[in-house]
């Protein structure tokens, strides 16, 4: 009896060893970058910044963009099934384009429950409904070439004056943001979409400073606005072009 007792603990303690691995693997596919891909069912919408979400487990934290602000929260319980978001805080810059924030942040406090595999991540609601869903973020972010810092040499397929200051960005394609100096004024926004050859920007935030010549930052920025892919021309020039192909801005690399 004794013996049989020894060897039913040990049954336990290896059942439950097996089901603790086992959550943990599941709970191991969380930890991701994610691009939010409907909301409520819907798909979003191309022309507006989508939202990203990127889960650290070993900080039990979250993070992301919510189409116009920055946001940080914390997961205070995770389960196989379970999950409960926490403390979800934006920053407060005014967006003038339309985006999704009021109603993703709304549905982040709603979530209780996830699914997730290699791909996607599903949240629902605690009546089990669906509220959000992402895809796994597949652009190399890490190592790509665009990620460094740039100055301008040409806006809209016209040199840059070297009488105005010019103008410069650097891309962080590893937190997926951007920023830089107009001539005039600071900018800064998030990068939505990202490969070898397409990008998406976000909305564009600036500092307000006014300089004797404002005609050339604007240029710039609407210029700016307007790019929807690049490339690496043989000397080392890069150079973004609108939905048209046309060219909007062409820059070299800051050694």
């Amino acid at each position: 009896m004794k013996k049989n007792g020894i060897v039913f603990s040990i049954l336990i303690l290896i059942t439950s060893c097996n089901s603790k691995e086992s959550k943990t693997v599941m709970n191991t596919l969380l930890q991701s970058d994610w691009q939010l891909e409907k909301i409520n069912g819907e798909l979003l919408s191309d022309s507006m910044q989508i939202p990203m979400l990127q889960i650290d487990l070993a900080k039990m934290q979250l993070s992301g963009n919510t189409g116009c602000n920055s946001y940080t929260g914390s997961i205070s319980e995770l389960g196989e099934k379970d999950i409960v978001l926490e403390n979800i805080a934006t920053t407060l810059k005014m967006c003038v384009e339309g985006n999704y924030e009021d109603q993703y942040v709304n549905l982040m406090n709603q979530v209780k429950i996830y699914e997730v595999n290699d791909s996607s991540l599903t949240f629902k609601n605690s009546a089990e409904k669906v509220i959000l869903e992402f895809k796994k973020y597949s652009g190399t972010k890490k190592n790509m070439r665009i990620h460094d810092i740039w100055s301008a040499v040409r806006v809209e397929g016209n040199p840059i004056n070297r009488m105005v200051t010019v103008p410069r960005i650097e891309f962080n394609t590893t937190d997926m943001k951007f920023y830089g100096n107009d001539g005039c004024n600071e900018y800064f926004g998030t990068i939505s979409k990202l490969s070898e050859e397409k990008i998406t920007l976000g909305n564009v935030g600036s500092t307000r400073k006014m300089c004797p010549e404002m005609e050339f930052p604007q240029r710039y920025i609407n210029a700016l606005k307007n790019i929807d892919n690049y490339k690496f021309t043989d000397d080392n020039i890069l150079v973004f072009f609108n939905k048209d192909e046309e060219e909007v801005l062409a820059f070299m690399k800051v050694d």
